[in-house]
């Protein structure tokens, strides 16, 4: 049995499909835990609208907790606290060993968990988390592929080893909707830090596979919902306390783990990036000296000269980076 965690906030337009592909599955011996953090949309009422149509009757536990009668459903509603409060309350509403999470705005493919009960029970002996390669889809029919460079598993499926190293020089193997997880290891870790605004599951992802390994499929069978953008230019500023960054050094004087410290690294890079775009030069270079401190990259040298160009034309610099990084 599995329990699946959504957060659900103003995800109206989108929640019925991830709820319709929860229902589709293949494997069917979940419950579902919604945690509707303050929504101000009707997501609460979507939720039981789309559940009442599927036939299943709804019983009132409190003006705040409302299961469907068979118990495979709960939609549990508190003040907005922000993606980690709603995922922790979910993680401790949840009555079974394993934690799937699902963002509610992005989807599975029908054979997605019985998949990772495959894994579960190839390599539950020895891993704590398992998970499957995703897609993105950028609206309109339009889906993209996800690249994992130095990923060494051969055949289908496998013990993902090099975490960090993978998670440094592609796409993000794991991410927030791909992922099943043993409670234990998340309760181990405390969850997901609450407080974080940005970066909240990179780190709970670096303290997990820091500590636990992670069996992976190579199948596509997660969805991830991002619809494209010609806007690169960052919607705010990173943290200036740069909590995540400081957690992350943390870790690696904790636990040594192979390949954190570029990991480390390209933490400081992304911020870099987003300094850089936004022309906050000062921040941008401090970032990169940072960066540097941890791994040497002739990408962050190009970075550092970038801060003597025009805000207009950085944004040109990245714009062409993504588009020759999709054509590779």
């Amino acid at each position: 049995m599995i329990s699946i965690v959504i957060p659900l906030y103003n995800k109206a337009q989108t929640i019925v499909d991830t709820l319709r592909a929860v229902i589709n599955q293949t494997f069917q011996s979940y419950e579902v835990i919604l945690i509707n953090d303050g929504s101000t949309d009707g997501s609460a009422q979507v939720v039981i609208d789309f559940l009442i149509d599927k036939g299943y009757k709804i019983v009132e536990i409190s003006q705040d907790h409302w299961v469907t009668q068979d118990g495979k459903f709960s939609l549990v509603s508190q003040p907005n606290g922000g993606v980690s409060r709603a995922r922790n309350r979910g993680i401790m509403e949840a009555q079974y060993d394993y934690i799937s999470l699902l963002d509610a705005d992005d989807t599975w493919e029908s054979l997605y968990l019985a998949t990772i009960v495959g894994l579960i029970q190839k390599y539950g002996e020895h891993c704590d988390l398992f998970a499957t390669a995703y897609r993105f889809y950028h609206g309109e029919g339009v889906y993209s592929d996800l690249k994992l460079n130095n990923l060494h598993i051969s055949g289908t499926d496998g013990i993902l080893k090099n975490y960090f190293e993978v998670a440094s020089h592609s796409h993000p193997p794991i991410w927030s909707s791909n992922v099943v997880i043993s409670k234990a290891a998340l309760n181990n870790v405390h969850g997901f830090p609450v407080g974080i605004h940005s970066g909240e599951d990179l780190l709970t992802w670096a303290r997990l596979a820091a500590r636990y390994s992670i069996a992976y499929s190579l199948l596509p069978l997660a969805v991830f919902n991002q619809p494209e953008s010609a806007d690169f230019k960052p919607k705010r500023l990173p943290d200036p306390q740069n909590k995540v960054g400081a957690e992350l050094m943390i870790l690696w004087k904790e636990t040594r783990a192979h390949g954190l410290k570029p990991y480390i690294g390209r933490w400081f890079e992304m911020r870099a990036s987003v300094y850089l775009r936004l022309g906050e030069n000062k921040a941008a270079f401090r970032s990169l000296l940072s960066a540097l401190r941890f791994e040497f990259k002739l990408k962050y040298i190009a970075y550092a000269l970038l801060i003597i160009l025009p805000v207009k034309w950085r944004l040109k610099a990245f714009s062409h980076r993504s588009q020759y990084n999709k054509r590779h």
